[in-house]
């Protein structure tokens, strides 16, 4: 059974661990990436950096941190994100589309004001996500320095949240939840060439 925030948690976690990965926008080499979205008050930015080994093999690390603020008590997490991916298929003037499979396995923890209230109760929140899928994407040049690059995706996820504290007793408990699904995703981004 899906509670809220097991529902609501893997939804936020999904969304700040996934990124496009590196090899959509170069094909050998290191790259950096960052992204923020804010929604209804709920803001998540973060980071990776990914190395492109002959635009086949890509691994990397990101950071990712959400919070939001309800009735005046903020929440956030800070996930720790490695990945791996591979490139089967890369666009070329006889291909007309690149292709990416690759996987995640996300750490995160939580924290802010809700969680200081509970501090009576030793109340600890931490989870994991692993995620495995694949993209296709195109770049399109619409100049020398700029490509948009279109891209649609699926992706299996899968959550586990784990809740440790006290109860209203003082007996000690512990809590475990998964949950997991299928997310496709649509989108476009922007790539910018500095040589």
């Amino acid at each position: 059974m899906r509670t809220p925030v097991l529902a609501a948690t893997l939804a936020v976690l999904t969304v700040s661990t996934t990124a496009l990965g590196q090899g959509v926008f170069i094909n050998s080499g290191l790259g950096v990436n960052g992204d923020f979205l804010s929604y209804e008050g709920t803001n998540t930015f973060g980071g990776s950096i990914g190395y492109v080994h002959r635009g086949i093999v890509e691994a990397g690390f990101g950071v990712s941190r959400w919070s939001e603020d309800e009735e005046d008590l903020e929440v956030n997490s800070t996930s720790y994100v490695p990945y791996l991916a591979v490139y089967p298929l890369r666009q070329n003037d006889n291909m007309p589309l690149s292709v990416r499979v690759g996987s995640t396995l996300a750490f995160h923890s939580f924290g802010g004001d809700a969680f200081d209230v509970l501090d009576d109760f030793e109340f600890d929140m931490s989870g994991r996500t692993w995620t495995a899928g694949t993209q296709l994407f195109r770049g399109f040049p619409v100049s020398q320095k700029f490509s948009l690059i279109p891209a649609v995706g699926a992706e299996y996820v899968r959550s586990t949240i784990e809740i440790k504290g006290l109860d209203i007793e003082g007996d000690r408990f512990e809590s475990t939840e998964t949950d997991d699904g299928f997310l496709f995703r649509a989108g476009v981004s922007g790539a910018f060439s500095l040589k």
